[in-house]
C-alpha cells in the first residue's frame, strides 16, 4: 500500500541551525521539500566535486585490474588522475599532429630545413614543390630542377637558383625542425604517453577508496541540499517536508526534546510535491525491481498496483520466453546468484528472477516447449496439455492471451469502480468493464474463430448474443457517466476512447506472436544444427557434430537474449501503458527519500 504522509514544518532558532540539521539527519524520517534560494547554493560546489570524482572513478574502472593500492588520499588520487589524463590527452594530440606532419614530409626523405635556410642567406634560393605528375612544370631559365620522388601520381621536386623565381604552384612550407628531430620528438611523446598510461593503471587499486569517498560526497550533497532548503526569517529558521504517518511519533518526540516548533497536517492527496512510499509485504517486495528499472513510481494520489504488476509481469515473461528449458537455465543461474551474491541490495532482483524462472518453467511444461524440440519427440509428461498440442493449440494460446487482456483491463476498471469517489465515476468504470468484455468476445470471434476453443463441441461458437446487450449497456454507462459533456475535448475524443479500448485488448496478441517467434527460432536453429551432421560418418560425424552443436548453442543463446529484450519491450509496455491507462495511473510519483546518513535514502 501507499503510506499516508504528513506535511510538516519544523522551526528552530538560527543559532542552532546546524544542530537542527544534524538531529534531522540522525532521525532519518523527513523528506525535505527542496526550495532553491539564490543566497544558499552550497550544494553546487559539492555537485561539482561529485562530478569530478565520478569521472575519475569511471576512468580508473576502465584500467586493467591490479593489486597495487596507492598510498594517497582520495583528493590526491583525483588530482593525480586529472593530471595524467590531461597529459595523455595533450601528448596524444601532439603526437598525432607530428605523425601527420611526418607523413607529409616522408616523400622528401630525411633532410634538415636549416641547411636550406642557410643557403638562402648565402644567396642560393632553394624552393620545394609538389604537384600532380601531369601538372609538372619545366624549370624557369637559370634554375636547376631536382626531382626528389614520385609517388601515387605526385611528383616532389626542388628548384635551385641564384635569382628569385616563382611558379604557378604553391610552395611547400619548410618545417621548423629536421625530419630526424621530428621523429625523435614523436617517439618521445609516444614513450611519455605510454609511461603516463602505466602510471594511471597503477592507480586502479584506488577504486574502493574512491567509491567510499564518493559516498561521503553524496552524504555531503544531501546535507548541503538540506542546508540550502532552510528558510531563514530573522532569528528563526525552518524546514518543510513530509513524514510518513508511522514515523511521526519519532519526530514529535524529538521536537519536544530539542525544543523545536512543529506544525503538521495530513498531506493533500492531490499535492504533486508529496512523495510516495510503498509499504509492501516481504513476498511482494521483489516487484520494486520493475519500478526501479523503469524509474517510475505511482503518484501519492494513485493506487499501489504492485500485486497486479507482479502477477501479470510474471505471466508476460513466462509466455514471451515460453520455453521450459530456458526457464530452467534462468532458474539455475538465479539460484547460483542467490548462493554467491550476498549483497542485500541485489536480493530482491535475484528473488524476482527466481519467480520469473519458475513461471517460465510452468508455462513451458503446460505448452510442451523444451528447447524448441518437437512435442512428439518429447516424453508424454513434457508434451503439454492436450488442448495445447493438438490442431487447436495456437487458437487456445491466442484465447489465453486475450483472456489475460480481459482480466488485466476489466480488472483495472472494476478496481477503479470500487475505489471511486462518486457513484457517477463508479458507473462510468463499470461501463468500461462491460465494453472491454464485449471487445474480448468480438476479438476472440474474429481472431481465434471460436469463443471457447479448448472445449470440445460440434460447431464453432460464435459471438455470444448476450454480449450485444453487454456492449450496449457498457456504451450507455460510458456516455452517461464517463464522458464530461461540458468539455469539448472530452466529447470529441470519446469515439477514439472506444476504439482505443478495442485496440488495447487486441494488443495482447503480442504475447502469442513474440512467444511463437521464439519457438520458431529455437526450432530453426535445431534443424540447422542437425542438417550439418545428418548422413555423416566417421571423423566427419565428429567434426560436423561439433559444428552442429555450436550452431544450436549459439542459436539458443541468441534466442534467450532476444526473449529478454522482448520482455523489456512488451512486458513492461502492457503494464505501464494499457493497464495503467485503464487504472488511470500516470507514474509521476516521487519516491520518498528521507534526509539521513544513509546513501540509499539520499
Amino acid at each position: 500500500m501507499i503510506v499516508d504522509m504528513q506535511k510538516v514544518a519544523i522551526l528552530s532558532i538560527a543559532s542552532e541551525e546546524e544542530k537542527l540539521l544534524q538531529q534531522l539527519r540522525e532521525l532519518g524520517v523527513l523528506h525535505i521539500t527542496q526550495k532553491e534560494k539564490p543566497e544558499r547554493r552550497s550544494k553546487d560546489s559539492v555537485s561539482d566535486r561529485i562530478k569530478v570524482a565520478q569521472g575519475v572513478l569511471n576512468t580508473l574502472l576502465n584500467c586493467p585490474k591490479n593489486n597495487n593500492v596507492p598510498d594517497l588520499s582520495p583528493e590526491e588520487i583525483i588530482k593525480k588522475v586529472q593530471e595524467l589524463t590531461a597529459a595523455i590527452s595533450s601528448d596524444t594530440e601532439n603526437a598525432q599532429k607530428l605523425k601527420n606532419q611526418l607523413e607529409l614530409l616522408s616523400a622528401w626523405g630525411d633532410f634538415d630545413p636549416s641547411i636550406i635556410r642557410e643557403l638562402r642567406k648565402s644567396g642560393v634560393i632553394v624552393k620545394l614543390y609538389a604537384c600532380q605528375e601531369e601538372q609538372e612544370p619545366e624549370a624557369p631559365y637559370g634554375v636547376i630542377k631536382q626531382v626528389i620522388a614520385r609517388a601515387k601520381g605526385q611528383v616532389y621536386f626542388a628548384l635551385c637558383g641564384r635569382e628569385d623565381f616563382t611558379l604557378e604552384l604553391p610552395e611547400v612550407s619548410l618545417p621548423e625542425k629536421s625530419t630526424r628531430e621530428l621523429k625523435l620528438e614523436y617517439e618521445g611523446l609516444l614513450t611519455r604517453t605510454e609511461n603516463s598510461k602505466q602510471e594511471l593503471n597503477s592507480l586502479r587499486g584506488a577504486v574502493p577508496a574512491l567509491e567510499k569517498y564518493l559516498k561521503e560526497l553524496e552524504r555531503d550533497y544531501a546535507y548541503a541540499s538540506a542546508f540550502d532548503s532552510v528558510t531563514v526569517e530573522g532569528k528563526i529558521v525552518y524546514l518543510e517536508g513530509f513524514v510518513p504517518d508511522p514515523e511521526m511519533g519519532k519526530l514529535i518526540e524529538t521536537a519536544k526534546t530539542e525544543g523545536w516548533g512543529l506544525w503538521y497536517e495530513k498531506a493533500d492527496r492531490n499535492d504533486p510535491a508529496v512523495p510516495t512510499l510503498l509499504d509492501l509485504p516481504g513476498w511482494l517486495k521483489p516487484v520494486k525491481v520493475v519500478f526501479d528499472f523503469i524509474d517510475a513510481m505511482p503518484g501519492y494520489n494513485e493506487c499501489d498496483v504492485s500485486l497486479p504488476v507482479m502477477i501479470y509481469f510474471t505471466l508476460f515473461f513466462s509466455i514471451i520466453v515460453g520455453d521450459a528449458g530456458y526457464g530452467l537455465i534462468y532458474l539455475i543461474a538465479s539460484i547460483i546468484l542467490k548462493l554467491k551474491v550476498k549483497a542485500r541490495a541485489a536480493q530482491p532482483a535475484i528473488i524476482f528472477l527466481i519467480i520469473l524462472s519458475c513461471g517460465t518453467v510452468v508455462w513451458g511444461l503446460l505448452n510442451g516447449a523444451f528447447f524448441g524440440i518437437a512435442k512428439e519427440s518429447l516424453p508424454p509428461l513434457l508434451q503439454g496439455l492436450p488442448c495445447l498440442r493438438g490442431e487447436k493449440s495456437m487458437a487456445c494460446v491466442q484465447w489465453f492471451c486475450f483472456a489475460i487482456a480481459l482480466t488485466h483491463l476489466a480488472g483495472a476498471r472494476i478496481w477503479r469502480a470500487i475505489i471511486a469517489g462518486s457513484v457517477r465515476e463508479a458507473l462510468g468504470n463499470l461501463g468500461w468493464m462491460f465494453f472491454i468484455t464485449c471487445n474480448f468476445f468480438a476479438i476472440v470471434t474474429m481472431i481465434v474463430g471460436d469463443t471457447f476453443p479448448f472445449i470440445e463441441h460440434t460447431s464453432v461458437q460464435s459471438f455470444p448474443v448476450w454480449c450485444y446487450a453487454g456492449g450496449i449497456i457498457g456504451a450507455v454507462l460510458i456516455l452517461l457517466f464517463s464522458v464530461n459533456w461540458g468539455s469539448i475535448g472530452d466529447v470529441l475524443y470519446t469515439p477514439f476512447n472506444f476504439i482505443n479500448s478495442f485496440v488495447d485488448v487486441l494488443s495482447y496478441i503480442r504475447l502469442f506472436a513474440v512467444g511463437l517467434s521464439g519457438t520458431y527460432i529455437a526450432t530453426c536453429f535445431n534443424s540447422m544444427g542437425a542438417m550439418l551432421y545428418e548422413g555423416q560418418t566417421g571423423w566427419k560425424l565428429i567434426v560436423f557434430g561439433i559444428c552442429g552443436a555450436l550452431v544450436i548453442i549459439v542459436g539458443h543463446v541468441l534466442n534467450i537474449a532476444l526473449g529478454m529484450m522482448s520482455v523489456l519491450v512488451h512486458g513492461l509496455r502492457l503494464n505501464t501503458l494499457e493497464f495503467s491507462n485503464h487504472m488511470q495511473i500516470n507514474w509521476e510519483g516521487k519516491a520518498y527519500k528521507p534526509f539521513s546518513g544513509s546513501i540509499e535514502n539520499n
